[in-house]
């Protein structure tokens, strides 16, 4: 954690230089509380609660017009994901139980039961994209729309909780059952508020979705006699952002 927070202050202090360079770049911070859960396109995977995360970075304006801007940054996004619940059997974390084979002292991830749900947290460097319209200024107050906004993000970490049947664990490393880049699209509004004529406070609601599959598929363990089958399911995450935030 030290050496992201490290990283962290090295990319706040490449973007300031960056800006003395550029007269129409304006750059902020933000930390903002999220909340996600997950869904799948089969019907026998469903949502079973949410996650509270976290998104931690530095964003850059790019104003074309007084009103109008290319919005980009880079972020590191904690904690994503949500519960899913399986109504059969398998083995939905393959990478973890190959891990786990050589260690028959620890739990066994290979044989999840019916009903039994895995609670997927997820971490992320993101990359977003996005174009902010706002309103002209009201006393100290601007209002913003950012549409569309698309995001690149690359998977850092990965872990789960287990629970039910004949497997409960928690926070167990499934990092190689997340797929490895996710690429989301999302919207938001806000609101600016001037406290002078280089400082903003930035707040807004923002929500996002995953376009592309983020669990890698598994094994559904057939009936008695039965052959097993492929768990070929998307699986995909949505979340809520509380964005709140400082603009220099």
């Amino acid at each position: 954690m030290m050496k992201k927070i490290l990283t962290f202050c090295l990319f706040i202090t490449l973007a300031w230089s960056a800006q003395a360079q550029v007269s129409n770049l304006k750059l902020g911070i933000q930390a903002s509380p999220t909340f996600s859960w997950m869904t799948t396109n089969n019907n026998n995977i469903t949502s079973d609660g949410t996650v509270a995360g976290f998104n931690l970075g530095i964003t850059g304006q790019y104003y074309f017009s007084e009103n109008y801007s290319l919005v980009s940054g880079i972020s590191l996004l904690l904690n994503q994901g949500g519960g899913l619940k399986y109504d059969y059997a398998g083995n939905f974390l393959e990478k973890a139980a190959e891990d786990r084979a050589t260690t028959p002292t620890v739990t066994q991830l290979d044989s999840i039961s019916t009903g039994s749900t895995i609670k997927f947290k997820a971490q992320y460097i993101e990359i977003p994209f996005s174009i902010r319209l706002r309103t002209n200024e009201f006393g100290y107050l601007r209002y913003f729309a950012e549409l569309p906004m698309f995001t690149l993000a690359f998977n850092t970490q990965g872990r789960g909780d287990i629970s039910g049947g004949n497997v409960v664990s928690e926070n167990e490393n499934i990092s190689d059952d997340i797929v490895p880049i996710a690429f989301r699209w999302g919207l938001g509004a806000g609101v600016e508020y001037s406290i002078s004529e280089n400082l903003s406070l930035v707040g807004g609601v923002y929500y996002n979705s995953t376009l592309t599959d983020v669990v890698r598929d598994g094994v559904i363990f057939g009936a008695a006699g039965a052959s097993n089958t492929e768990e070929d399911s998307k699986a995909t995450t949505q979340s809520i952002t509380i964005r709140i935030g400082v603009v220099f």
